[in-house]
């Protein structure tokens, strides 16, 4: 392929050559010698097509969370025995990919069998499997009037997972019998896993519960109890609607909605209670009857949550959490509160006797800079006023949770967990 220089020089020479032969002037046409013996010494020193490749890509890690970096090193050897002359190559990269250390465009030269590394450093700003490659090639002559370009090498891909937060700080104990969600045990004997106590033998009980050793120190037969395992009830209510969406990239709103569910999901269900996703976009998608972790594994590589099976309009979200659950569930809410519609709508489950939890992701945790604008920064700190109003009043009947998603999850469920007792849900104010 010839660049335009290459191409322009061999035009200028085809219209000398007809208009000398046309005029029937000699000048013309020795005017077109030294253009073409400058193009013939171009070709005749230049490698003719490009030598054979061995290019080897590796990426440490190859699994990083969002947020994080990858080291790429390239590895390119000239399996030719002739000269590769003057290579150029590109790594092509997703436009979400950006380069953080050193570049993938190099120049250099290769001489025969001989290996040159590259290495630059890449932070993708999307989820799941980030192709990297092929390697663009790209061959000129001695002065730069053509090139031969080819792709070369096999894609290479690092996969980007949802970063994780900690949830286990959220221990809200209310001053109800039973804990919002967790394992919910009675004092009784049962068939649980949990040690009760012990107590002397009756002759219903099996052998299996007989504790031999306490029998032998005791000179009688003692057996064990347990206590009764229960579960709890939790509904997970994500905000995905569009108008919701505040922030680019990965550190918006709806991101840090995910990421805080997968975290309070994760939690829920390692106390072994059932979890039922409701995914509220311009409709209200429904997940019932998650009972294992391994169903949120899947999650931590999207976007987005998936879609669901179930769909309900958007003004029936709270006959659907009353319909669905038994009154005393316990109901956790992750929305920016943008808002006066899910305000209103969760205040009516917890008039209906359901136990709520929200936690706001801040729409202005992303920002990184202030604006310039005096307008733009009114007009924002009025928005930040009303959603922070809305908190307030949510927390009139409800425990409210203000979520700088710049910051880990666990900061604040922590300041909540200070609170003992139903104080955590009968205060006033709102826990930053």
């Amino acid at each position: 392929m010839r660049k335009r220089v290459g191409a322009g020089m061999l035009a200028v020479v085809a219209v000398l050559a007809v208009l000398g032969i046309a005029l029937r002037r000699w000048e013309l046409g020795l005017a077109c010698l030294p253009l073409v013996f400058f193009s013939g010494a171009a070709w005749l020193a230049s490698p003719h097509g490009l030598p054979e490749f061995r290019i080897v890509r590796s990426v440490t890690p190859d699994v990083i969370v969002s947020g994080s970096t990858a080291d790429v090193t390239l590895e390119i050897t000239n399996l030719s025995f002739k000269n590769a002359g003057f290579i150029e190559t590109m790594d092509e990269l997703p436009q979400t990919v950006q380069v953080t250390r050193g570049v993938q465009h190099h120049m250099f030269t290769l001489e025969p069998y001989e290996t040159k590394l590259f290495k630059y450093t890449v932070k993708p700003q999307m989820l799941g499997d980030v192709p990297l490659g092929p390697m663009k090639v790209r061959s000129r002559d001695l002065f730069n009037l053509a090139f031969e370009e080819r792709k070369m090498g096999a894609k290479t891909k690092v996969r980007v997972m949802r970063k994780r937060e900690d949830a286990r700080k959220l221990r809200l104990l209310p001053a109800a019998v039973h804990r919002p969600f967790g394992q919910l045990r009675s004092r009784f004997k049962g068939a649980g896993s949990e040690f009760f106590g012990l107590r002397d033998y009756v002759s219903t009980d099996p052998f299996r519960i007989i504790n031999w050793k306490a029998s032998a120190r005791l000179d009688k037969l003692v057996s064990r109890e347990y206590e009764d395992e229960r579960t709890g009830d939790v509904v997970l209510l994500i905000d995905l609607r569009p108008g919701a969406l505040v922030g680019t990239g990965l550190a918006n709103t709806h991101d840090a909605a995910i990421t805080g569910g997968i975290a309070v999901a994760e939690h829920v269900l390692s106390t072994r209670n059932r979890l039922s996703l409701l995914l509220v976009r311009t409709d209200v998608g429904v997940l019932p009857g998650i009972t294992s972790r391994r169903h949120l594994e899947a999650l931590l590589q999207r976007e987005e949550l998936p879609e669901t099976p179930t769909h309900y309009p958007i003004t029936h979200l709270s006959w659907l959490v009353r319909k669905s659950l038994p009154s005393g569930a316990q109901v956790v809410a992750l929305t920016p509160l943008v808002d006066d519609y899910l305000p209103r709508v969760l205040e009516e489950i917890a008039g209906a006797g359901f136990r709520v939890l929200v936690v706001s992701p801040s729409p202005r945790s992303g920002e990184t800079k202030p604006d310039a604008a005096a307008a733009t920064r009114t007009a924002k700190e009025m928005l930040e006023t009303r959603r922070i109003n809305r908190l307030l009043r949510l927390r009139r009947t409800m425990t409210a949770v203000d979520w700088d998603y710049t910051q880990p999850l666990a900061l604040p469920l922590k300041k909540l967990g200070r609170i003992k007792g139903g104080a955590a849900w009968r205060g006033s104010g709102v826990r930053r």
